[in-house]
């Protein structure tokens, strides 16, 4: 239907030329990409939208989204679904939407049908305990369809039908002490906890998501003395360790790697144990140490270097798959860390960082 609609073609060349214009895909302007997908809704006879995550947005987005949302839910030929968290802000832009709201109750069917198509799937390790699994989701769920995908996930990882039986008997009261659960399970298994650590402050201060062996060498970058990479402390296949290290707290698609949830972030954000918590300015902090470090490889040293990734407006040099290096992340986000990080302290080191990298005449100012 979309593409027989005159426009559609239009639509497309609007895009690519926006995102050609562009250094990096999140440099594309929001406004820009809104006029050309409203364009394409006048066009359509009828049209299914759905939006999600409002909530996690920051306050300047959420009321401009919300708002050109609801203009766009007022044309004859528009249907629109808009999915959040409670939220107090959200709650007074919608106000005069249907809502529906998700309790327990109500989810507590879907609930089921996902535990019945997991124990179908898996009749082998789940099957036995059926009936202990249902009543156990029944009775503790309360409405988490996370919180059961982590249970069931646990019962199919388990080794023993007696190990799968103490998962039911020492069942989480919610998620927070879910990810705790996890985290002390891996954390018994871990040589270091401190790289589990690292590895959350990177997952938490991206600005995109990056490719294992991307996680891999900005573990290997040593930002606290000499721009050198430390190779022996690189990950050996890195998917792999990475799963090993984080546990379920972490997802991969399509290479790279997300914190399976936007509440992981909240619960590391605020989580008692100082071995595992961080805080936003010390990720912030660290990713911009990283990035400078990555900047200040001899690979782009060169002055004819230099020269070259400016004629080529940097991305068209970085567009590489295997950007070892992530060169691209470091150049178009480098700043943005920097300008991100509140605490003095962070700051003046960052600062002196940035000036000794400066002083060696490297390209940090290239994006």
């Amino acid at each position: 239907m979309v593409k027989l609609t005159d426009g559609f073609g239009m639509a497309i060349n609007e895009i690519m030329n926006l995102s050609i214009s562009q250094k990096c895909v999140n440099a594309v302007p929001f406004h820009a990409l809104w006029v050309i997908f409203q364009t394409l809704v006048n066009a359509l006879p009828e049209v299914m939208m759905v939006f999600d995550g409002l909530d996690e947005c920051d306050e300047a987005t959420r009321i401009e989204l919300s708002t050109a949302i609801i203009a766009l839910s007022s044309l004859p030929n528009t249907r629109v679904i808009v999915s959040f968290r409670i939220h107090p802000q959200l709650e007074t832009l919608f106000q005069h939407a249907f809502k529906i709201e998700l309790t327990p109750t109500s989810i507590k069917n879907d609930i089921e049908l996902y535990v019945n198509a997991e124990i179908r799937r898996h009749p082998q390790k789940l099957e036995p305990l059926k009936k202990e699994i249902l009543e156990n989701v029944s009775r503790s769920a309360k409405g988490m369809f996370l919180w059961t995908v982590l249970l069931v996930d646990e019962l199919k990882h388990a080794e023993t039908l007696k190990a799968q039986r103490q998962c039911l008997t020492e069942v989480p009261p919610d998620l927070y002490t879910f990810y705790t659960k996890i985290l002390r399970k891996t954390g018994s298994k871990l040589h270091s906890k401190s790289l589990r650590r690292e590895i959350f402050l990177i997952l938490i201060g991206l600005r995109q998501a990056l490719r294992c062996e991307e996680i891999s060498f900005v573990l290997s970058l040593k930002h606290e003395t000499a721009t050198v990479v430390d190779d022996h402390v690189a990950l050996i296949e890195s998917e792999e360790a990475l799963l090993r290290v984080c546990g379920y707290l972490v997802r991969i698609s399509d290479g790279r790697i997300h914190l399976m949830h936007e509440t992981v972030k909240d619960y590391l954000l605020c989580h008692e144990d100082r071995s595992t918590r961080v805080d936003s300015d010390e990720a912030e902090a660290y990713l911009a140490f990283k990035c400078l470090a990555a900047l200040s490889q001899e690979e782009y040293r060169s002055l004819n270097k230099i020269a070259m990734l400016v004629r080529e407006n940097v991305s068209a040099a970085a567009l590489e798959d295997k950007d070892r290096y992530f060169y691209q992340y470091a150049a178009m986000h480098w700043y943005r860390h920097l300008v991100a990080v509140s605490h003095g302290l962070y700051n003046l080191r960052l600062l002196s960082c940035w000036g000794m990298n400066l002083c060696l005449g490297q390209n940090l100012c290239i994006a």
